[in-house]
């Protein structure tokens, strides 16, 4: 239809229809906030929380509950005749007493010295007689005192009469004495 020929109500209903349309979408939908508001609210909530989080860590006392702590921790772990903080004449006496440093076993007469060998002790043994041997165990000899021993992967071909030095650890069973050998040399 041309537009003279169009009825003017049909006109006139269009022409609202498009005005209502161009303020529906000019204004936002109801009930929701611009952004500028929400950023900002959310903005002010942040620094309100940081406020309270300065304040509170600027007027407490520095190390004051943490003393308290320690002292009844102390005082409770400490027996009546044991020294908390004891003098050492030395750095390696003191390590020594706290652990750090071992003093490995040079000799086997020292292992076996009150038959009764400490089971995790460090072995640092130099030219001792093997006895026996079977595969990776054998059986060493150092005067009248012998000990089992189960060599690495890769341990040489033992056979009785030859000398090694090795390194490792004691095993103390119940029933058995062992070195666990992380290191076998044979000897010239």
């Amino acid at each position: 239809m041309a537009e003279g020929t169009r009825p003017a109500h049909a006109r006139l209903t269009e022409g609202v229809m498009a005005q209502d349309f161009k303020r529906k979408a000019i204004r936002p939908p109801a009930g929701v906030l611009p952004d500028g508001i929400l950023i900002g609210g959310l903005a002010a909530a942040l620094l309100i929380v940081l406020g309270v989080f300065a304040y509170r860590m600027m007027t407490r006392t520095p190390g004051s509950d943490l003393t308290a702590d320690r002292s009844a921790i102390e005082q409770s772990q400490v027996s009546v005749d044991r020294d908390p903080h004891p003098k050492f004449r030395s750095t390696s006496a003191e390590l020594r007493h706290k652990g750090a440093v071992e003093d490995a076993v040079t000799r086997l007469s020292d292992l076996m010295q009150n038959k009764r060998a400490v089971s995790g002790q460090r072995v640092e043994l130099k030219n001792v007689e093997v006895e026996s041997a079977n595969g990776d165990s054998f059986r060493i000899r150092e005067g009248t005192d012998t000990m089992a021993v189960v060599g690495p992967a890769g341990t040489p071909a033992l056979k009785g009469g030859q000398h090694v030095s090795l390194s490792g650890r004691v095993e103390a069973t119940s029933d058995a004495v062992r070195i666990n050998a992380t290191r076998v040399e044979l000897n010239d």
